[in-house]
């Protein structure tokens, strides 16, 4: 069974959390498991905000910016708050250079280039078009963006809802 491109970069993205939570919980349940998968991939994130965007990182780093996880409880509708990374005052320590890899060595886009790609995607997505990009099968670029960090064209704030990610709400 052929699985949709989106799909496996999603599940691929979400497998380290996964990883660290059965090595913490071996002997957890299935709902003990999933729960604490989903802190860890909060974890994962804020990590990945602070040691690969340089703007991110400064900023919390003078404290003009503190970096918070939080999870979404869909079946109850409350927003519990984690607080910071475990780590979060040696992570601030860490200052990425400025040219963090996108896909490859790529420059900056200009926000109104990134507003028009983001305005694209999403005309796809809403006509039924959007998707058609597999890099499911591309082993080098998918290694690229789960290790070596990646730089987006833009930062969306949103629920971390797997129903609708973002990057397919977008086209990305």
């Amino acid at each position: 069974h052929a699985y949709p491109a989106t799909a496996v970069l999603c599940a691929q993205l979400v497998f380290p959390a996964i990883h660290d939570a059965m090595e913490q919980l071996p002997n957890g349940s299935y709902e003990e498991l999933v729960e604490l998968s989903c802190e860890m991939n909060v974890w994962r994130t804020i990590e990945t905000l602070l040691t690969q965007s340089r703007t991110i990182s400064l900023a919390a780093a003078d404290g003009t910016l503190k970096v918070l996880g939080a999870f979404y409880e869909p079946l109850t509708g409350e927003v519990r708050l984690l607080g910071p990374h475990p780590s979060y005052d040696e992570l601030i320590k860490i200052t990425p250079s400025g040219d963090v890899v996108r896909t490859a060595e790529t420059p900056p886009v200009p926000v109104e280039e990134a507003a028009t790609m983001l305005y694209a995607g999403n005309r796809r997505y809403m006509s039924g078009r959007g998707g058609l990009t597999n890099i499911a099968g591309d082993e080098k670029l998918l290694r690229q963006l789960s290790e070596g960090g990646q730089n987006p064209v833009a930062v969306v704030h949103g629920c971390a809802d797997s129903r609708a990610p973002i990057e397919i709400l977008f086209d990305m």
